[in-house]
């Protein structure tokens, strides 16, 4: 599945949306650290579901290989 790049570097690094399938080798990189992973991200990335359109889901990716990601997320605090 094709996700929109939003850029490129010469050296072959780019950043572009990250694919459903992607997200469990984010979940897989937190176990491996011994990190606690919120369920928010499997949550976000089940609200989104297979939709690459949607913005807020990033991952760096060099020589063709995911080598970081990054999630957007609004978060609503009601103080009152």
């Amino acid at each position: 599945m094709e996700s929109k790049v939003y850029r490129q570097w010469d050296d072959g690094y780019l950043v572009r949306r990250m694919t459903r399938n992607e997200g469990q080798q984010v979940f897989k990189w937190y176990r491996d650290l011994d990190l606690v992973l919120s369920v928010d991200l499997e949550l976000a990335l089940d609200i989104r579901g297979d939709n690459t359109d949607v913005d807020g889901f990033y991952v760096g990716e060099l020589n063709g290989e995911m080598v970081a990601s990054l999630v957007e997320a609004q978060v609503d605090i009601n103080i009152d």
